[in-house]
């Protein structure tokens, strides 16, 4: 009874003032509400209602999902209503909240000669949303992993020493360095080869007259 009551207000509150907060009187309570305010008609007109004025939603997994939950839920209270909603007019508005990627999905899928029910749409749409979200949360995934590389990889090109005019110099220098040690080291060597070869630095005689090699031209 104590929660009966925490669950109305207004007039409906009056309407069981009454009653002894007790658990004896919960149900004699519950009746009088129901004799004043149940209307069993007006409640399945207003699931018929809402059903109708449901917006169609777009080819997101999120939305497809709430309008999935939506419309499955006004389904189960019309049934335990003992209303009787599997029929093709309700396929028909089942299908028309949903975007024309899914609508061509349920053709394309759809068994031939079979006839559409409530509980076979809504099962493939059920399929089809799950797979959509799954899809969803790979690419996402994929997405943070991508991301996640392009943050290392700036990190690192920060990380690194950055070239300027001050860098140049000090690059051109090592290897005008270098060049001059090579140089000094091939010097030195073609020293030591002379060095150990010392008839090599010596002209043979060639006279200009008589063009042999025995003697020079002064001794001609």
């Amino acid at each position: 009874m104590t929660y009966l009551s925490g669950c109305v207000a207004g007039e409906a509150k009056q309407t069981i003032a009454g009653f002894a907060i007790t658990d004896k009187n919960y149900p004699e309570a519950l009746k009088a509400l129901m004799d004043r305010y149940y209307d069993e008609e007006a409640i399945i007109a207003a699931h018929y209602s809402r059903l109708h004025n449901l917006a169609a939603c777009k080819h997101k997994s999120s939305e497809m999902r709430t309008m999935y939950d939506a419309i499955a839920n006004h389904l189960r209270s019309l049934e335990a209503l003992k209303e009787t909603t599997d029929n093709m007019q309700m396929v028909t508005l089942i299908q028309s909240k949903f975007p024309n990627e899914l609508k061509a999905h349920l053709e394309l899928h759809k068994e031939d000669g079979k006839k559409w029910t409530v509980e076979m749409v809504l099962e493939m749409i059920n399929k089809y949303v799950k797979s959509k979200e799954a899809a969803d949360i790979k690419k996402t995934t994929l997405d943070n992993q991508t991301e996640e590389h392009s943050t290392c990889e700036a990190l690192y090109a920060t990380s690194q020493p950055r070239r300027g005019p001050q860098n140049d110099r000090k690059y051109n220098n090592y290897q005008g360095y270098r060049n001059s040690q090579q140089q000094q080291h091939q010097h030195s060597q073609h020293q030591r080869q002379q060095q150990r070869n010392p008839n090599n630095n010596q002209r043979s005689p060639r006279c200009a007259f008589c063009q042999t090699q025995t003697h020079w031209s002064s001794d001609c």
